[in-house]
């Protein structure tokens, strides 16, 4: 009897044991995990349950190009400094975006704390480089699975190219020029961009500020920039179909929402070249980005394709007695229907990268959540007026706002002063439309193909 009640009372010791150190487990998650956003699963994406199988090779490889360049600046830390406003490299006093987009990386560790990617430990950067990696790998495949013509993929393809050749990669013949994953880098791999570019443009006998001295309008412009390899271009011989303002809106008017953007790429699919010539118009396209206001009602007139009600305020170059126009209330004119028929609803997020405790599942996690496009709106509303970028500009806009702007420029200062979010990419001074849609911060949620 006296062994049995011994038992028991070890029994009920051990109980009491276990019962103390949940519930102190379970109170350290909860101080934890006190945001109600991360009390919901699905909220939270795992990215390790990501195939990476399913991601477009090119895609990857240009992915990979970005880890491998983070992983440069996170191993020579002397590479990087901060300059003002801005981030710039130790090896010239040029806005350097890579390291720009890097320090707007969204991070914070279990205890709540922000942190910088290269102010991680070793271990911690190497997961969230993967992450990152095969998350946005995803999302980018996404977007250019839309395009069943391929341009989308072979701009990203000739990037890769690039790349190789600016940073002396070798790359691999036999399989289509495809390249053989590296990270092995002599110097600073932005900067050997950068320079590869500025070889490239070294033979051009003129310059846009001379060709911008003797324009007599937009096209104009364009041919002579295209003709004095200024600018490359690519050449598609059938314009898209015109679409008239009532199936423009119709095709999108589940998705058209205050302060989402309409994007319109060259040539409805080009991300490569920022300029495509319709051969059968003799005009040439360089896509267009607008903010949406939200408006959805069409008054047609006489030819169909346009309306008078405003639906976007964008950047516009127009030439009106010699003036030009800059950030203005657009109307869906032809401009929209019959130049950019094919156009996308994009719609900006934010991402955190966060660790935290979850039992069994602890680890890094990968928040998403849209942006106030409130705010975003009136902040791309309080640039009225302003005025579009000189051309010498048109390659290095982002240094040229908030008193000037191209179309795709007006949305990614307003989304990074008024809601943190960066929606540039790694690599320009500027930003095309093209730049837009392949964003890892804006989504693809609607199109006019049908």
């Amino acid at each position: 009897m006296k062994k049995n009640a011994q038992q028991k009372k070890l029994l009920c010791n051990f109980l009491i044991l276990v019962c103390t150190v949940s519930l102190l487990f379970l109170s350290a998650c909860k101080k934890t995990l006190n945001d109600e956003s991360f009390r919901l699963s699905e909220n939270l994406e795992d990215w390790t349950t990501i195939n990476k199988a399913a991601i477009n090779p090119i895609v990857l490889k240009y992915q990979e190009n970005i880890a491998s360049v983070l992983e440069y600046y996170y191993k020579n830390p002397e590479k990087r400094k901060t300059g003002g406003k801005n981030f710039r490299s130790i090896e010239g006093d040029t806005l350097n975006a890579f390291l720009e987009k890097a320090n707007s990386i969204n991070i914070e560790d279990s205890a709540g704390v922000t942190k910088n990617i290269f102010d991680l430990s070793s271990e911690k950067f190497s997961e969230i480089v993967t992450a990152m990696t095969l998350t946005d790998g995803t999302l980018m495949t996404k977007k250019i699975n839309i395009d069943t013509s391929g341009q989308m993929l072979a701009g990203i393809d000739s990037f890769n190219q690039m790349f190789a050749n600016a940073n002396g990669l070798a790359t691999n013949t036999a399989q289509g020029g495809r390249l053989i994953s590296t990270t092995s880098f002599k110097s600073d791999p932005y900067f050997n961009l950068k320079n590869y570019e500025k070889t490239l443009r070294s033979n051009m006998p003129t310059s846009i500020t001379s060709i911008a001295s003797a324009r007599t309008s937009e096209q104009d412009f364009w041919w002579t920039a295209i003709a004095n390899g200024l600018l490359s271009q690519s050449i598609v011989h059938i314009a898209p179909s015109t679409l008239t303002a009532q199936t423009f809106v119709n095709r999108i008017k589940p998705n058209i929402s205050r302060g989402r953007l309409l994007v319109s790429l060259p040539g409805g699919f080009n991300t490569w070249s920022p300029v495509v010539l319709y051969f059968n118009q003799q005009w040439y396209d360089v896509g267009h980005v607008g903010v949406l206001n939200g408006e959805t009602t069409v008054t047609h007139d006489v030819n169909g394709y346009k309306s008078e009600d405003k639906i976007d305020i964008g950047a516009n170059l127009l030439q009106s007695e010699g003036q030009i126009n800059g950030v203005q209330k657009e109307v869906l004119g032809a401009a929209w229907c019959q130049k950019h028929g094919i156009s996308f609803v994009g719609q900006i997020f934010d991402v955190k990268w966060v660790w935290r405790w979850r039992g069994f599942r602890s680890g890094l996690y990968r928040e998403q959540s849209d942006i106030d496009n409130n705010s975003f709106y009136n902040r791309v509303e309080g640039r009225l007026g302003k005025g579009y970028c000189r051309w010498y500009e048109i390659l290095t806009a982002k240094w040229a706002h908030p008193d000037r702007f191209i179309c795709s420029s007006l949305p990614q200062w307003a989304a990074k002063h008024a809601n943190d979010v960066n929606i540039g990419d790694w690599w320009k001074t500027t930003i095309f439309p093209a730049g837009v849609y392949l964003s890892d911060r804006v989504r693809i949620i609607d199109n006019t193909l049908w």
